[in-house]
């Protein structure tokens, strides 16, 4: 039997290194305190075993932690007692327990929401890593870069389980020494002694049958001590299927799972064993603390007591930005003003190229395909070639079109107010609402400036500027000199007759 409980103590270490390097999402609440109180009872039962003089009491670094906690659950017994509370000490255990679990929920909380955070992210990461799958030093740069963006850290969840452990083991230890001390010798509704059933922590109690199969202390009594084992052993498969994180469609069907592996599936076995070798006042321990862990993590993860900064994303793609290049001007291949261009226009993935753009048929009516383009595109880059050829259709035409602009104000033909107030009701009778309204902003300006006085003025302006560059042009054409350029007025007769 010791040999048994030392090789039970080596086997679950070995779970824990395991379990550790498996995702997160995988083994992280559903039997987090459990497997660490089922750690410390099988590395207790060993070294209490392998003792000549039996149990011995837990101490060390933790004993400020563990004796507090023993205090408080013996005067919980007593006080339970003096109110006449039904089995004191069983109660004074899950109530223990439950004032616990409460005290360390805002830990629970932050750990829970780091991990949501972690597994609503993880098809973003999934995505640089089969990006970049040839590039580890660049796929890391990338997943840390993504973290910072979203002010996520992948360790976020081991702090606040840090801060709990000293007391989760503390309270194992509390409950441990009170057994040791004694103080566990009473009933608990169908349970004889939580003391029981073995003083000496061993299997002496089941095993070996006796020629009747019957146990040592009867199957009576042993099948009353088997009960919470078994609903302990119950309950952690239960607690394993629902915080079971759903699994991820975008990955293969075929590989392997990390919560459906061997260790995992293991370890409430290994917790069980380690309960029939423990007083039934740590299995009953156990039995509530997985309870009001589950409960606790169903409220969190599916009940919205936890609730995730990140919202998962779906069909993630990683695009490489096009970045900026530096262009030589010296050696550049440039276009005159004058050249219309033709594209093409360059996005991320588009592998058309400038001779492989479809011709235009500038004659075809291409409304829709220019309205097309005109909404789908704010500057020089679209997602189809045929909006790229809508747009480029649209400016040709609108560049054919266009009517001459004289140079000279005063050699245009400008529309008064009243003959802008006709077109706007044109406009409006006919049904161009847009139209509408970009002609009258364009009257509202020029009645802020002076309507037809500033049209008026405007072509005055123009009249006095050609009349001086005529008087310049004509005293060029007579050879003045540079001071008499500057002068006004006609050329002298004597400049006209030295000019034949």
């Amino acid at each position: 039997v010791d040999a048994a409980a030392t090789l039970a103590a080596a086997r679950v270490a070995e779970l824990a290194d395991a379990a550790a390097a498996l995702d997160a999402s995988a083994f992280d609440a559903a039997s987090g305190s459990s497997f660490a109180d089922a750690l410390d009872a099988v590395s207790g039962a060993a070294s209490d075993a392998a003792e000549e003089t039996g149990a011995q009491r837990m101490e060390g670094i933790l004993s400020p932690i563990s004796d507090r906690l023993e205090a408080f659950v013996l005067g919980t017994q007593a006080l339970f007692e003096k109110q006449g509370v039904p089995y004191p000490l069983g109660s004074s255990i899950i109530f223990t327990t439950f004032v616990v679990k409460a005290l360390t929920y805002p830990f629970t909380k932050s750990q829970v929401e780091a991990t949501l955070n972690i597994q609503n992210l993880a098809p973003q990461t999934d995505a640089v890593r089969e990006k970049y799958k040839d590039d580890p030093e660049r796929m890391n740069i990338e997943i840390n870069r993504l973290y910072e963006e979203n002010q996520v850290s992948p360790l976020a969840g081991c702090v606040p389980i840090l801060l709990t452990l000293p007391v989760v083991w503390g309270l194992y230890r509390a409950f441990n020494n009170a057994s040791i001390d004694g103080s566990f010798d009473e009933p608990w509704f169908f349970i004889p002694s939580l003391a029981g059933p073995s003083p000496d922590r061993t299997l002496a109690w089941l095993l070996p049958l006796d020629e009747n199969y019957a146990p040592p202390i009867g199957w009576h009594d042993a099948g009353l001590y088997l009960i919470v084992p078994i609903l302990t052993v119950l309950s952690q498969y239960v607690s394993m299927e629902i915080l079971k994180p759903p699994k991820d469609v975008n990955k293969d069907p075929d590989a392997p799972d990390p919560n459906d592996s061997v260790l995992l599936q293991l370890l409430p076995l290994f917790i069980g064993y380690v309960s029939l070798t423990v007083p039934a006042g740590l299995t009953l321990y156990w039995l509530f603390n997985n309870l009001f862990t589950t409960a606790t993590q169903v409220y969190l993860r599916q009940g919205g007591g936890a609730v995730a900064k990140i919202e998962k994303s779906e069909n993630v793609v990683v695009k490489v930005p096009l970045g900026c290049a530096v262009v030589d001007l010296s050696t550049a291949q440039t276009q005159p003003r004058d050249a219309p261009y033709e594209g093409p226009y360059i996005i991320y993935g588009d592998e058309t190229n400038a001779e492989s753009v479809d011709s235009v048929d500038r004659t075809e009516d291409s409304f829709e395909s220019i309205a097309r383009a005109a909404a789908s595109s704010g500057g020089a880059f679209y997602t189809t070639p045929e909006e790229r050829s809508a747009a480029t259709a649209k400016w040709a035409s609108l560049l054919e079109n266009r009517g001459t602009r004289a140079r000279n104000p005063a050699d245009r033909e400008m529309a008064t107010v009243a003959e802008l107030e006709a077109v706007i009701a044109e406009f409006k009778q006919g049904g161009f609402e847009q139209e509408a309204r970009e002609v009258a902003d364009a009257l509202n300006a020029l009645n802020a400036m002076g309507g037809d006085d500033a049209l008026a003025a405007l072509v005055e302006r123009g009249k006095q500027t050609r009349a001086e560059e005529e008087k310049r042009a004509m005293r060029d054409a007579v050879g003045a000199n540079e001071e008499d350029k500057t002068a006004s007025g006609l050329p002298s007769l004597e400049e006209l007759n030295s000019a034949r």
